[in-house]
């Protein structure tokens, strides 16, 4: 019935089997029809079982509040979008400018209060938000990164440690893995 989907299913399979990828990321997915996102995701999970992969994960980019975000991950995510977790822009909007001092550290606990708020509907405690959510410092799509040639080594520093200590699935962008 949607023959550009299915191609896009065979292409995405045949890479994961030819170069052994262990997920993907969704570009745009709060743009996308649910139908679509959830059978991509799933027929992506199921080739990935039948090749003996059995972790395989997903995640969309939903560049929008917490609320929003929401709606794509916990019991939400699980039972019709076909996602496992979401790229974490709400804590992205705050988590820089935090370690680079120009935002205040209350930033950051409002998030995560902001986070317990929207999600006690959707998760079972709020430990288990941190499997939904992608966290990041940048990527392609911002203007400025965090590794930028006027930041200092210790504000970078700063960043990626939180970035791997804070709640969330984290996720280093390659330029800043390379120092770009």
């Amino acid at each position: 019935a949607f023959p550009v989907l299915s191609v896009l299913i065979r292409a995405y399979a045949y890479l994961m089997a030819r170069y052994d990828f262990d997920g993907y990321r969704l570009d745009t997915v709060k743009y996308v029809d649910a139908a679509m996102i959830e059978t991509f995701g799933n027929a992506m999970r199921e080739f990935a079982l039948s090749i003996g992969k059995r972790n395989f994960f997903t995640f969309g980019e939903i560049y929008d509040r917490e609320d929003v975000v929401a709606r794509f991950v916990g019991r939400n995510g699980g039972d019709g979008y076909g996602i496992d977790a979401a790229l974490d822009f709400p804590l992205f909007f705050a988590l820089p400018g935090v370690a680079k001092g120009m935002t205040d550290v209350s930033e950051l606990k409002a998030v995560f209060d902001e986070r317990k708020k929207q999600e006690r509907e959707l998760l079972s405690s709020h430990g288990e938000a941190g499997r939904y959510f992608v966290s990041f410092l940048d990527n392609h799509d911002q203007h400025q990164r965090i590794q930028h040639p006027e930041t200092p080594e210790t504000q970078v520093t700063l960043a990626l440690t939180l970035l791997f200590t804070l709640q969330g699935i984290p996720s280093l962008y390659y330029g800043t893995e390379q120092g770009l």
